[in-house]
């Protein structure tokens, strides 16, 4: 109880002849001070300030009858009044109206001639009223009106007279009401209309006229619904609604039938967990929604007629764990979807038949999950996604049939866990992807037919699985004919029927890594033959029957190289064009039979390292870095290399370099500058510990330079650019 000023502050005003009067307020605690009200405030018909009736004392209210009106807040709260006589000449409260706990109430009998609350009116927990006669001049509520909790009200009569509230209107919790007969006049609610846990409520009747309501109307919400509410009559003059709908938890709700002239909603729509619901008929004259559409868990539900005329949906569509739906028809008209589109667990599913005339979708597209979905038929005028699409765990689906217009993909694609795909056939139309390629644990799956007109991927291209759970059919990469970069990295790996990588002929560039692993079929990488340059490490293991690395003979440049665990590979050649001065790391290693590294890019970075060199565990002749480099012919003197290595920069250099020595020359120190081939193209002496060289006569490329005096040998590298 929130109090308001005790009686006893204001008994002490001297008794002057007034109208208007108590701007500070007054609480009534006692029958007396009712009693002794007009004796103790002579001509005092209008209260400026808060008024408070509490206490179960108080049985009466015929002492307040001379009030006409209050311009603050008039609470009563928990008194044993039965009726409201004694507040007859009550025309105007300027706040808020409070009517709660009080247990004797069986009518508003006495507010006859109310008809103006400036602010909320709530009536909430008086559980013997039984209706809301008393009210019938009542025009206007200015905020809130809030019916909750009175367990005996049947109906909502006394209330024929309001035409409009300017809040929100809430009606819950009111265990015997059965209609909402009584607001037959109301034409608008400013805020929300929230009609929720009233178990006997069988139709909304009594809204009739009611036109538009400025916030959202929900009805039944938080696991609370009306169980008996078989129908939406009484919302039939309803044409908008500014912000969301929400109808859940309705258990007998058969349709939708009730809301035929609603045109427009706001907000979001979302309808979920109506165990009874099979259409949503009576939503026909829908065109927009200007948020999401959620449509999830009616299990009942077979179709989604009766949206036949909705053309766009601003926000995210999602329509999931409808157990009976079967086709998504309704949705004809539907031409666009401002967010995400998610179908998902929906296990009765068998195609997207309803969509036929969606073109785009402004997020990403999810289809996950719909068991018994055989074909995406439905989409064929869908032509791009702005961010990704996803299809994973659809068991029965065997073709992307139905995807054919779709040109772009923002975001990524992920194809995932679909058991009965054999070929991506549908997807001829997209050629590009701005994210990532992910196709993965598709155990049908045997080409990547479909993807011919795919001509560049933004992101990373995984084909297979970062760990288990590859494509274990898949034989080959036809369909990737047109596949000319790749943004990211590219993964091919735990494929066990891959046996090459024929349909990557188009593919010149990859920006970040290439990793082949685990692909027990694969003999060679015959398929990569246009590829030129990896932007960050290349990593071949595990590939139990790769024999050679025959297909990255036109390979120049790349960052660095892993050849591990595959035992049936006896030589690097294939990678003898990879620029030396492009290599920062080299791993080789538990390779059985591999005795041929001696390969050209190889020697060239044993001679002048740029980073870790790892050789081990390999057959003779490639078992140590030592083995290797006596196999690489260069012509080298026989000396040993300085730990301390020579600074050179700048480094990338057009003109000229400057090369300092870790230790002051003497008369036999030397410095050669040398080309990939071994060759000596610029030789002098060292005088200094620093030395400026000019370049500018050297083409483009990679150089070493070696110094090196009576005792030892040092090496460096730089690259030369092209002049300005």
């Amino acid at each position: 109880m929130i109090a308001l000023l005790a009686a006893s502050g204001t008994m002490a005003q001297s008794a002057q002849p007034c109208s208007t009067c108590l701007p500070e307020g007054i609480e009534f605690t006692t029958q007396a001070q009712i009693d002794n009200f007009q004796t103790n405030y002579p001509n005092c018909t209008e209260i400026l300030g808060n008024v408070a009736i509490s206490y179960n004392n108080i049985t009466s209210l015929n002492g307040l009858s001379v009030l006409s009106s209050i311009g603050g807040h008039f609470q009563i709260i928990g008194p044993n009044l039965t009726i409201l006589t004694g507040l007859d000449n009550l025309t105007s409260i300027g706040g808020d109206f409070d009517i709660r706990h009080d247990s004797a109430l069986t009518s508003l009998t006495g507010l006859g001639n109310l008809t103006s609350i400036g602010g909320y009116f709530k009536i909430n927990y008086n559980p013997a009223l039984t209706s809301l006669t008393g009210l019938e001049n009542l025009t206007s509520i200015g905020g809130y009106l809030g019916i909750y909790d009175n367990s005996a009200l049947t109906s909502l009569t006394g209330l024929g007279n309001l035409n409009s509230i300017g809040g929100d209107c809430g009606i819950g919790q009111n265990i015997a009401l059965t209609s909402l007969n009584g607001l037959g006049n109301l034409t608008s609610i400013g805020g929300n209309l929230d009609i929720f846990d009233n178990p006997y409520l069988t139709s909304l009747t009594g809204l009739d006229n009611l036109t538009s309501i400025g916030g959202n109307l929900c009805i039944g919400h938080y696991y609370d619904g009306n169980p008996a509410l078989t129908s939406l009559t009484g919302l039939g003059s309803l044409t908008s609604i500014g912000g969301d709908l929400w109808i859940g938890w309705n258990n007998s709700l058969t349709s939708l039938t009730g809301m035929e002239n609603l045109s427009s909603i706001g907000g979001f729509l979302r309808i979920n967990e109506n165990d009874a619901l099979t259409s949503l008929t009576g939503l026909e004259n829908l065109n927009s929604i200007g948020g999401d559409l959620d449509i999830w868990q009616n299990k009942a539900l077979t179709s989604l007629t009766g949206l036949e005329n909705l053309t766009s949906i601003g926000g995210y569509c999602g329509i999931s764990q409808n157990d009976a739906l079967t086709s998504l028809t309704g949705l004809g008209s539907l031409t666009s979807v401002g967010g995400d589109l998610w179908i998902q667990n929906n296990n009765a599913l068998t195609s997207l038949t309803g969509l036929d005339n969606l073109t785009s979708i402004g997020g990403a597209c999810r289809i996950g999950q719909n068991t018994a979905l055989i074909s995406l038929t439905g989409l064929e005028n869908l032509t791009s996604i702005g961010s990704s699409l996803s299809i994973l765990e659809n068991n029965a689906l065997t073709s992307l049939t139905g995807m054919e217009n779709l040109t772009s993909v923002g975001s990524g694609l992920t194809i995932y866990s679909n058991t009965a795909l054999t070929s991506l056939t549908g997807l001829e139309g997209l050629f590009y992807i701005g994210d990532d390629l992910e196709i993965y644990d598709n155990s049908a799956l045997t080409s990547l037919t479909g993807l011919e007109n795919l001509n560049s991927i933004g992101g990373s291209l995984l084909i297979g699985s970062y760990g288990e759970g590859g494509n274990p059919a898949l034989t080959s990469l036809t369909g990737l004919g047109s596949l000319t970069s790749i943004g990211g990295d590219f993964y091919i790996s735990y494929n066990a029927a891959l046996t090459s990588l024929t349909g990557l002929g188009s593919l010149t560039s990859i920006w970040g890594d290439l990793w082949i692993q685990n692909n027990n079929a694969l003999t060679s990488l015959t398929g990569l033959g246009n590829l030129t340059s990896i932007g960050g490490a290349c990593g071949i293991g595990q590939n139990s029957a790769l024999n050679s690395l025959t297909g990255l003979e036109n390979l120049n440049a790349i960052i660095g190289l892993s050849v591990n665990d595959n035992s049936a590979l006896t030589s690097l050649s294939g990678v003898d064009n990879i620029d030396a001065g492009s290599l920062t790391d080299l791993y080789v290693y538990r390779n059985h039979l591999l005795s041929t590294c001696e390969v050209k890019s190889i020697c060239d970075y044993l001679v002048a390292p740029n980073g870790t060199i790892y050789i081990q565990d390999n057959a003779t002749g490639c078992n140590s870095e030592e083995e290797v480099k006596a196999n690489c012919k260069y012509g080298f003197e026989d000396y040993a290399i300085s730990e301390n290595r020579i600074t050179i920069y700048p480094n990338p250099a057009a003109t000229a370099i400057t090369i300092e020595t870790p230790t002051t020359p003497n008369r036999n120190t030397f410095m050669t500058i040398i080309n990939i081939n071994g060759q000596a193209l610029i030789s002098r002496q060292v005088t200094e510990q620093e030395m400026v060289v000019d370049v500018s006569g050297l083409s483009q490329g990679v150089y070493f330079v070696r110094v090196r005096d009576d005792r030892t040998v040092q090496v460096g590298k730089f690259v030369k650019q092209l002049n300005n």
